[in-house]
């Protein structure tokens, strides 16, 4: 009875907390104008979003699931970082995790109100740690088009990092639901949950606080110190897939890119011989598009960068040349002087 009662409280915890933040300044159509992002309007289950002037979550109707957060491109939209606190809490109790969709009534284990609610970071890391099955078969039903789309990209993302044997060893995706035993807990696993020694474990377990939680990305992050610590023999097993980016030779490292990313991904400077270098931080990088939307040139390419290093970053040359006047980088085409300086002389 005592073990049933936590499961399910550690369960409806996940779903009762604070709402999510915005911070309007990091909304995708406040960066720029020539594409319209509607991405957290139309995901949200309970038409709770509001894009019409700026980002406006209605407390009332929102029932705090974030999917707006989990899929909004810039990180503009933070999860409530009590349910984020619950949910890595929740694995550090399972051998073998199971997720499902809220609507599953009669399936233990992890539930959210929709699998959509969880980033691809979150499996990854669960996979890491111990076996993951996900049952999706409320998803087979589900009338929310969209939001079945969003879990196939999500599970494919996935399937994409680990490598298709990594997937396989760590990840079954079932249709049906398993017979899963409830954990057992003893009164004294109980008292340390509802306790101050509890806090002081989520405090540990997570890298960011309420005051410091100012960059949506805490599954990132989370993932990253889990790479961290992973074992080697594990990295040799699995082909670990980040998207990166990559520069064509139309690139002259005008720093348009480098001045809109949001998540400071992207920086281009001079090394030691004077050589002016992209460099693309794809630890950092969510795929939000605003690189490629504002290049004029049309030089940024996403790829894929199979390997995980600390630093997690990617350098390249770039072929530029320098305004004699005011020293910014200009294409060849422009001759010595940059269009500016020569219209300044005139």
């Amino acid at each position: 009875m005592i073990s049933h009662l936590f499961s399910r409280y550690m369960i409806e915890k996940i779903t009762t907390q604070p709402h999510p933040t915005v911070r309007k300044q990091r909304c995708i159509n406040q960066l720029q104008k020539r594409q319209s992002c509607q991405q957290c309007e139309q995901l949200c289950p309970h038409q709770a979003i509001d894009i019409s002037s700026s980002i406006i979550i209605k407390t009332d109707p929102c029932q705090n699931c974030g999917i707006c957060a989990i899929h909004c491109p810039t990180g503009a939209i933070i999860p409530s970082l009590e349910v984020v606190q619950n949910q890595y809490q929740f694995l550090d109790h399972q051998e073998e995790v199971v997720m499902s969709c809220g609507l599953d009534e009669e399936q233990i284990g992890l539930k959210v109100e929709c699998l959509a609610a969880l980033p691809w970071e979150f499996f990854v890391y669960a996979s890491l740690k111990q076996q993951v099955k996900i049952i999706t078969s409320k998803c087979e039903t589900c009338s929310n088009e969209m939001l079945k789309k969003q879990v196939s990209q999500t599970l494919n993302q996935v399937n994409q990092f680990l490598g298709e044997a990594g997937f396989n060893e760590k990840i079954q995706v079932l249709n049906e639901g398993v017979e899963l035993e409830e954990p057992t807990y003893s009164r004294r696993d109980l008292f340390k949950f509802w306790t101050q020694e509890s806090k002081r474990f989520v405090g540990e377990v997570m890298p960011l606080t309420k005051d410091t939680n100012q960059n949506a990305r805490i599954y990132r992050q989370m993932l990253i110190n889990q790479l961290k610590q992973t074992e080697a023999n594990v990295f040799e097993k699995l082909e670990f897939a980040w998207y990166g980016i990559t520069v064509t030779d139309a690139c002259y490292g005008c720093g348009v890119c480098e001045s809109i990313c949001p998540q400071k991904a992207i920086s281009i400077s001079k090394d030691e011989s004077g050589q002016r270098v992209f460099k693309h931080h794809y630890l950092k990088c969510t795929h939000c598009g605003l690189c490629q939307t504002v290049c004029l040139d049309q030089a940024i390419n996403f790829d894929l960068v199979h390997e995980f290093t600390i630093e997690g970053y990617k350098e390249q040359a770039i072929s530029s040349h320098e305004c004699l006047l005011c020293h910014d980088p200009i294409p060849s085409s422009e001759g010595e002087i940059c269009i500016i300086c020569q219209r300044q002389q005139e």
